[in-house]
C-alpha cells in the first residue's frame, strides 16, 4: 500500500541503506510471470542460523501478503540485464557474484529488466496479488489512482 500511497516505486538508492560503488541505481523488473525468485527477502534461518531466502510462503507471511507491479516489457525506458551491466562500472565479480546468485536462487538474469528512474503510477499497467495459490488482477492503470 505504501507503493501505492507514494505514487511511485523508487529507485534502490532510495531504498535501500547500502549502496555498491559503481553500481547502476535501478528499480528491478522480471519478465517471469509466475515468481521472480530473487524478489524473495533474506532472512535469518532459524534452525541453522544462515541466511538463505525466504519461500514465497515465508513472504507472504512476512509482508503480509504479495504484490506485484506490472508495465510493459517493451517500455523504450527499460534496460535488459546486458545492457544494465555494460552501464556499471562496478568490479566485475560483484556483477558474476550477481548472476551466481541468481541462478542458485533459480532466477533467469535474461527476464530481468532495469529502470534507471523512479517509476511513476501512470506507467504502471496493472497490479496483481498473490490470492490462493495463483496472481489475481486487482487493478489497471486508470483504477490505481481510485486504489490510492
Amino acid at each position: 500500500m505504501s507503493i501505492v500511497e507514494s505514487g511511485a516505486i523508487y529507485t534502490e538508492a532510495k531504498t535501500t541503506p547500502i549502496q555498491i560503488q559503481g553500481m547502476v541505481d535501478v528499480v528491478w523488473f522480471s519478465t517471469n510471470q509466475k515468481w521472480e525468485p530473487t524478489s524473495a527477502k533474506g532472512i535469518i534461518d532459524e534452525k541453522t542460523g544462515h541466511n538463505r531466502s525466504a519461500t514465497r510462503g515465508e513472504m507472504i507471511r512476512l509482508a503480509g501478503g504479495l504484490v506485484r507491479f506490472g508495465i510493459s516489457v517493451d517500455s523504450s525506458f527499460l534496460l535488459t540485464w546486458d545492457e544494465w551491466k555494460e552501464k556499471c562500472t562496478c568490479e566485475g565479480k560483484i556483477i558474476k557474484n550477481m548472476e551466481k546468485t541468481a541462478q542458485r536462487q533459480g532466477a533467469n538474469v535474461k527476464n530481468f529488466r532495469a529502470c534507471v528512474n523512479d517509476v511513476p503510477r501512470v506507467l504502471w499497467e496493472v497490479i496483481d496479488i498473490w490470492e490462493n495459490g495463483k496472481w489475481v488482477r486487482v487493478s489497471f492503470n486508470d483504477e490505481v489512482a481510485e486504489a490510492a
